[in-house]
């Protein structure tokens, strides 16, 4: 097996046993929780009426879009929702 041959199949190795879904998806950080409704920064490319997912597993509908943050509507308990955890798109 040549040099090349052996670069190459350790790249397929690593790449294999990557999961790359997590790291490639947009999330973002809740600033405020209060009355049903995070308030969560960086989630840029996030649209109206997008189910995102908190960390805790909790999901959330977006309802208002600003500048600098997102509305999101807490569709279950929100006492496992805190200030700093993250939300993910999904």
């Amino acid at each position: 097996m040549s040099l090349t041959e052996q670069l190459l199949s350790r790249i397929e190795q690593s790449i294999s046993s990557k999961d790359l879904k997590d790291s490639l998806s947009e999330k973002g950080i809740v600033q405020e929780v209060k009355d049903g409704v995070a308030t969560v920064s960086g989630l840029s490319h996030v649209k109206l009426s997008e189910i995102v997912l908190f960390e805790s597993g909790v999901k959330g509908l977006v309802l208002d879009l600003t500048e600098f943050a997102v509305g999101i509507l807490i569709l279950g308990d929100m006492v496992h929702i805190k200030q700093g955890d993250t939300v993910q798109l999904t």
